[in-house]
């Protein structure tokens, strides 16, 4: 073999680069090449599999040899290597172990030279092959064993000894049959079962399996399985960490030399008073024991676990190589059937969340179509009824019920989009100063109507006056009241009372808010329901009251995105209370205060702009979306021409382009969209200065944060979210008119 791969090296074959790399993959040998003045080393698929590494993980320097290098053996692989630069020789070889990415060592074969020179003739690179010795190693070991046995057995074998071997290996069989075929029982009390087959057939009086878990980087094993006649086991250590109930202990405590020493085939078996092999592997004798048996198991080429056994009575306990080899070929099997189970737990577990996920989601659409069709159904009946009547006021009546059957329809599809946007995580907080006290009463407002309607009483509890502004996200903190408040009117009775309670506490860093009712509360078992997405406490009480099921979900994704948390005490029928709590911090500015009516005494505000000398560009295919925005602009009497798509927006522009002084721009347009519109104006820069400077803001019902994004990176200013507020979008008009 090492003749051959000196051939390989030398190419006396005359084969090409490509070549010598088929044959080495072909022949399962590692071929990799060190640039001596980087340290980057290239390798091909046998090498990467080998180190665990992928191509160019491997840092490039020249400790990158050091790296893969066991760190015994550095000085060996240095000095042979060095062979070739002193013209001692034309190859090297060394024997070694390498270390792996995972921290594991595998024994290696490695033949070099010099394959590359500059044109001083000084060496640039080295060409290496290299063999995986463990399975050779490994086959020797065994072939060693093997005819030491036969050796042993042909001296000293005797019919007691075969009695003794036939017994355990009857124990082995049955334990595996156990396993294999004991899944309609409890599985973990069969797996106890197995294990402590095995450990009677070797009278030992405890075996436990310990499994492997990689945290961070660093290797960890926990008890999976234990068996005991009686007493406790356990091994402990300050580092260790809580897993599945387990205990997780660092490999480096547990055996400090494992990565040099576990290997396919590698065992300890010794007793509490062999001192030479407690040193030599620092094992420290769980007190009671007398001799044990400790073995690492293997499956699919990985270091899995480790399985032992203890004799805690007989004094100076040696277990055999017998009793070894027969104890790890049936544990190996009792491994693979761990393994299995976990497996199809995973798969199970999935199942079944996929499952309860589907039926969530099916409830979910029942009650959103009955949820969206109530509105729509008032919308459409209230306007067919308008339509019909010549009575003003009758008019006026159907318009009031369209505009809240509207305002409800809007609610829900809030609703379905801020979850969409957690589900893909992309509800994010936006924390401004705003005043918190006249959000508040802006609250009450929104909540006050359908207070009335129920007759229910409300109360505002504040133990602070908030003179200062808040710094949080206003809209999402109203989102969250409102939700609440709404959830405690509906399953309220009529008469019912609601209290919205509001403390600062710990130094003002904190904001307590409390939402409490005296309605139909909730049991214990339904509470945890209340905060999962697409679930409500009881299908029932959801037909009953209706209701999409996402208010308190976003409610409670919100509150964590804030940093804080939400919580519910609640008796069955006796009512409920919702506790959010959410770090805050506050404004220097000092706030007016507020009048009896419950508004900050300020200046009056102003009447409606003139803008009699400004003109807007309105881009938008929607006919009533033109009539609304200029109906809403109508007082200020701005000049508006319209576009029905991006094309026709684009031409107009470059027909009259000192007649605009903004554009607005919807983004879903028909032959041209906003984004496209945007860019195609502002490439106008060169030949039409002004194409440069507009303002260009976009009106549209995207409104994610990649769509504000995107509106942006098109070259627009600012991003106007539909259905319009007529409070926004005379706001950043006024902020581009005025400049």
């Amino acid at each position: 073999m090492v003749d051959a791969i000196e051939e390989i090296l030398r190419g006396s074959s005359g084969m090409t680069a490509e070549q010598i790399e088929t044959l080495a993959d072909e022949a399962g040998v590692g071929l990799f090449t060190i640039d001596i003045t980087t340290g980057k080393i290239a390798m091909n698929r046998i090498i990467a599999n080998l180190t665990q590494y992928q191509l160019g993980e491997l840092p490039e320097s020249m400790e990158t040899r050091d790296i893969l290098t066991f760190e015994d053996d550095r000085e060996r692989v240095h000095n042979a290597m060095e062979s070739i630069f002193t013209a001692d020789a034309q190859f090297y070889h060394v024997e070694y172990r390498m270390r792996r990415r995972d921290s594991s060592l595998v024994s290696v074969y490695e033949c070099g030279m010099i394959s590359e020179r500059d044109e001083a003739g000084r060496p640039t690179s080295i060409s290496v092959l290299a063999l995986d010795l463990t399975r050779l190693k490994w086959a020797q070991d065994k072939a060693r064993q093997m005819e030491t046995e036969n050796r042993r057995l042909a001296k000293s074998q005797t019919e007691n000894s075969l009695a003794e071997q036939n017994r355990m290996l009857r124990a082995a069989n049955s334990a595996a049959a156990m396993i294999i075929g004991g899944f309609h029982e409890e599985y973990e009390m069969v797996l106890r079962q197995a294990l402590q087959m095995l450990a009677e057939s070797v009278q030992a009086d405890r075996a436990y399996i310990w499994r492997n878990r990689l945290v961070d980087g660093r290797l960890f094993s926990f008890r999976r399985v234990l068996w005991e006649r009686g007493g406790s086991f356990g091994f402990t250590s300050e580092t260790s960490i809580a897993y599945g109930g387990s205990e997780l202990v660092p490999y480096d405590e547990l055996l400090p030399d494992w990565e040099a020493l576990i290997e396919p085939g590698f065992s300890i078996i010794t007793n509490e008073n062999n001192k030479e092999v407690l040193d030599k592997y620092g094992i420290n004798m769980v007190a009671g024991v007398k001799g044990c048996m400790v073995q690492p198991i293997y499956l699919h080429g990985e270091f899995w676990g480790f399985v032992g056994f203890d004799d805690c009575t007989h004094a100076d306990r040696v277990f055999t190589e017998d009793e070894a080899d027969i104890m790890l070929s049936a544990t190996f099997v009792i491994a693979s059937s761990v393994a299995r189970n976990e497996t199809l737990k995973v798969v199970n577990d999935a199942r079944e969340a996929a499952m309860a996920s589907t039926k969530a989601k099916g409830d979910f659409l029942a009650r959103m179509s009955h949820e969206i069709r109530t509105p729509m159904n008032a919308i459409i009946g209230m306007t067919t009824i308008a339509k019909r009547t010549r009575d003003p006021e009758k008019v006026r009546y159907c318009l009031d019920k369209v505009d809240v059957s509207s305002r409800q329809l809007l609610n829900i599809i809030n609703d379905v989009l801020d979850m969409s946007k957690i589900d893909a995580n992309k509800l994010e907080i936006v924390p401004a100063p705003f005043d918190f006290e006249q959000m508040i009463q802006d609250v009450i407002s929104v909540v006050k109507v359908k207070l009335e309607e129920k007759n229910q009483h409300f109360q505002l509890a504040m133990t602070d006056i908030f003179t200062r502004k808040l710094i949080s996200d206003e809209l999402r903190l109203t989102q969250v009241l409102i939700n609440l408040l709404n959830n405690a009117m509906k399953f309220t009775p009529e008469g019912g009372t609601i209290t919205l309670k509001v403390d600062e506490i710990v130094s003002g860093n904190i904001l307590h808010i409390e939402v409490a009712d005296t309605g139909i509360g909730i049991d214990p078992e339904n509470q945890d329901k209340l905060f999962h997405s697409f679930e409500q406490a009881d299908g029932g009480i959801t037909r009953q009251f209706g209701g999409t099921g996402l208010g308190l979900a976003i409610c409670k994704r919100i509150v964590d995105l804030m940093g804080g948390n939400i919580w519910i005490d609640s008796v069955l029928g006796e009512g409920s209370n919702f506790i959010f709590e959410i770090p805050v911090s506050w404004d220097d500015k000092v706030l007016a205060p507020m009048n009896e009516h419950g508004v900050r005494m300020v200046e009056e505000l102003p009447d409606a702009p003139d803008w009699r000398e400004k003109t807007i560009l309105l881009a938008d295919d929607i006919d009533i979306n033109r009539e609304i925005v200029e109906t809403i602009l109508s007082e200020s009497e701005v000049g508006i021409v319209f576009a029905e798509n991006g094309e026709e927006a684009v031409e107009a522009f470059k027909k009259s382009p000192e007649l605009f002084d903004l554009i607005l721009m919807d983004i879903q347009m028909p032959k041209l969209d906003g984004l496209g519109a945007a860019k195609a104006i502002r490439a106008l820069a060169d030949e039409i200065p002004k194409a440069g400077d507009i303002p260009i803001i976009a009106m549209t019902a995207n409104a994610f944060k990649e769509d504000v994004e995107q509106s942006l990176s098109s070259g627009m200013n600012g991003h106007i979210a539909k259905p319009v507020e007529i409070d926004e979008l005379f706001a950043i008009l006024t902020r581009y008119f005025e400049v």
